[in-house]
């Protein structure tokens, strides 16, 4: 590991432990001291808002990480918003009572958990990648940031008890494998909010607002959540596309100065 690795690491590591001491301490004492009392919902977008300020004071004051956010789509990145565009109309369709917790629970988890694991974590610690000599350096970095997002939703162990939390945080590091590998893939943030507020607002559609899918540490539940995260980070090396890293939009450098992020150049896809 290099110097530059190292000292990135360490400030994402100080990123991050900010942002869960944050999270599961300072912002209900915020929410206490402006007598927020609300519904469970209301109190979720609240939350999440406090969290989002929080991560972009800290970034401007430790990380220096910029908003990847410029996007082209492609031919092939049509289809896939249409495929989900359908997705998300059919299951609507059928479950209508759970449309508007569903679309609050996408929005609210997926710009402030993207911009902070995917745009600033993910991002951070790709700089020192660059030129890409090892791709198995690249696949680490994603790994150590799909990591820290699965220990993030070790907060979640007070609401929806430990078993259920332990099976979420099993798919979770799956889940931010893929998510990892498509924003490095794709160079904008936008791709992974895009597909973490999908798959947040199918399973909130299906199973309805703050239901855990399952709650006993059974081997066949654990069965299941390492059978997703499997699912997930075979998805994410398929999109990744390791045999290719020249495509890899988010690590290109720049002519200009070194080295640099850029946003993906619009290419089928």
């Amino acid at each position: 590991m290099t110097h530059n690795f190292r000292s990135d690491l360490g400030k994402v590591i100080i990123f991050w432990i900010s942002i869960v001491v944050f999270d599961n301490y300072f912002s209900i004492y915020v929410m206490e001291v402006l007598h927020i009392k609300t519904s469970y919902l209301t109190l979720e977008i609240y939350f999440k808002l406090f969290e989002m300020l929080f991560a972009v004071v800290l970034n401007i004051i430790l990380i220096h990480e910029k908003v990847r956010w410029k996007i082209n789509l492609g031919r092939n990145s049509y289809v896939v918003f249409f495929i989900m565009f359908v997705i998300l109309f059919v299951f609507s369709s059928n479950h209508t009572n759970n449309i508007k917790s569903a679309f609050v629970i996408g929005i609210i988890a997926s710009i402030p958990e993207e911009y902070i694991f995917r745009n600033i974590i993910t991002g951070k610690l790709m700089v020192s990648a660059i030129p890409v000599k090892n791709i198995k350096s690249v696949l680490l970095r994603i790994a150590i940031a799909s990591s820290l997002f699965s220990l993030y939703y070790l907060g979640n162990a007070g609401s929806d008890g430990i078993s259920s939390t332990l099976l979420q945080m099993i798919q979770v590091i799956g889940l931010g494998f893929f998510l990892g590998c498509l924003f490095v893939r794709k160079g904008s943030v936008l791709f992974p909010i895009a597909m973490h507020f999908f798959i947040d607002y199918l399973a909130t559609i299906i199973n309805g607002i703050g239901t855990p899918v399952a709650t006993h540490l059974t081997f066949s539940n654990l069965l299941t959540s390492f059978f997703i995260m499997c699912v997930y980070i075979i998805l994410g090396i398929t999109i990744l596309d390791v045999n290719n890293p020249g495509n890899w939009e988010l690590l290109k450098k720049s002519n200009s100065r070194k080295p640099k992020l850029y946003s993906a150049k619009k290419q089928n896809n």
